[in-house]
C-alpha cells in the first residue's frame, strides 16, 4: 500500500486493483456472482428469502442488501434497493444528489466556465451556514470543484425543503478582510494608468477579474487614477463575497454519491441487522450515512458490508 498523508491507496495507484482483489477473493471462495441480472421482487416466506428475477428465484436464510443509491446509475445502482428495504417496513430519507456540482441562477457562469480559483466557499441555507476551502470550478451550469462538493448535501437537502441557498465565494481568504481595500488602494497607485481588469492582472484569472468588475459596476475603460472609494469598496465586497444563488444540485446521474437512505436507527448496532425484519442485514449508501471526498465513503461501503457479511454468516464482529 502507499500512505499519503493518512490517505491509503494500492500501490499500484489503481482504484481497478481494489475491485480485482475483492473479485478474486469471491471466486476463491466460490461465492456465485450473477451479473446483468435485476432483481424484481423480495419477499420473506417462512424463515426464507426469495429474491426474485425474470428466470430464476434465489433463496437465503439471510439477505443482505447493499444495492447502492441513485448515483452513478451507469453502473446499475437505480435505486432498487430502497424499495427492497421498504417493502419489509423500512423508511427512507431522501435520497438527495451529493459531492456534485451546484446549478446556480446568475448569468454571468457561462461566462466564466472553465476558470479554477482558489477560495473559501460558504453555502448559506437560512439561518444554517457551512464552510469549506479550495479550488471552485467554474461551468456553465454554475459551480463545482472539491469544496462546492463537500457543501452539495447540505445544499440538496435545502433545496428540498424550499429553503433558499447561496453559495459566497472569498477569493483572497487568507488576507484579513480589513486590509481589502488597502491592497486595492495600493494596487492603483502602483498601477493607476491601467484600466478595467488589467488592474488585477495576475491577480485573479482575466475571465474572473473581469466578472468582477462587472458585479462591482466599474466601468472597463475607466483607469484606476479615476476611482472613488466607492468602486474600491465595490470590488472589495465583490473578491470577499462573489455569490451565487443555487437553484439546485445537479442529479444523481451526476453524483459521486446520495445523501439519506434508511436511518441507522432502524438497525440492530454494528450487525448492520434490521430490527424490523430477522435475518435481513442493509449496508453501504443505502443506508443514511454519507461522507465528504476523500474515500470516506468508499470505506464505509467496505466496513458496513464487511460487518453485514461476518453477522448474516453467524460470525459477528463484537
Amino acid at each position: 500500500m502507499k500512505d499519503r498523508e493518512g490517505w491509503v491507496y494500492p500501490a499500484s495507484g489503481q482504484a481497478a486493483s481494489i475491485a480485482d482483489a475483492l473479485r478474486l477473493e469471491a471466486e476463491r471462495l466460490h461465492v456465485k456472482t450473477v451479473c446483468n441480472t435485476k432483481i424484481r421482487e423480495i419477499e420473506k416466506k417462512g424463515g426464507c428469502f426469495l429474491a426474485k428475477t425474470d428466470s430464476w428465484v434465489y433463496e437465503g436464510d439471510a439477505l443482505v442488501l447493499a444495492c447502492g443509491s441513485k448515483a452513478a446509475p451507469q453502473t446499475g445502482s437505480d435505486g432498487d434497493s430502497y424499495r427492497f428495504a421498504e417493502t419489509f417496513g423500512h423508511t427512507v430519507t431522501g435520497p438527495f444528489p451529493a459531492l456534485t456540482g451546484l446549478i446556480a441562477e446568475e448569468q454571468d457562469c457561462g461566462k466564466l466556465a472553465g476558470v479554477r480559483a482558489e477560495a473559501r466557499v460558504t453555502l448559506k441555507t437560512g439561518v444554517e451556514e457551512y464552510q469549506d476551502r479550495g479550488e471552485v470550478q467554474f461551468t456553465s451550469y454554475g459551480l463545482s470543484g472539491i469544496p462546492v462538493f463537500q457543501l452539495s448535501r447540505y445544499a440538496a437537502v435545502a433545496c428540498a425543503a424550499g429553503k433558499r441557498c447561496t453559495v459566497l465565494l472569498d477569493f483572497w481568504p487568507e488576507i484579513l478582510e480589513a486590509h481589502t481595500e488597502q491592497l486595492l488602494e495600493k494596487r492603483i497607485r502602483m498601477l493607476g494608468e491601467r484600466r478595467g481588469a488589467d488592474i488585477l492582472l495576475g491577480v485573479f484569472p482575466e475571465k474572473l477579474s473581469k466578472a468582477l468588475f462587472m458585479r462591482a459596476d466599474i466601468p472597463m475603460q475607466k483607469r484606476g487614477l479615476d476611482w472613488k472609494g466607492t468602486d474600491i469598496r465595490a470590488l472589495a465586497e465583490q473578491i470577499r463575497r462573489m455569490d451565487f444563488h443555487i437553484t439546485k444540485c445537479r442529479g444523481p446521474e451526476h453524483a459521486q454519491v446520495c445523501a439519506g437512505g434508511v436511518p441507522l436507527g432502524e438497525l440492530k448496532g454494528i450487525s448492520m441487522e434490521s430490527v424490523l425484519m430477522p435475518g435481513l442485514y442493509l449496508a453501504g449508501e443505502l443506508l443514511d450515512v454519507d461522507g465528504e471526498c476523500g474515500g470516506y465513503n468508499l470505506q464505509w461501503a467496505w466496513t458496513s458490508g464487511y460487518l453485514a457479511g461476518r453477522a448474516a454468516a453467524g460470525n459477528p464482529e463484537y
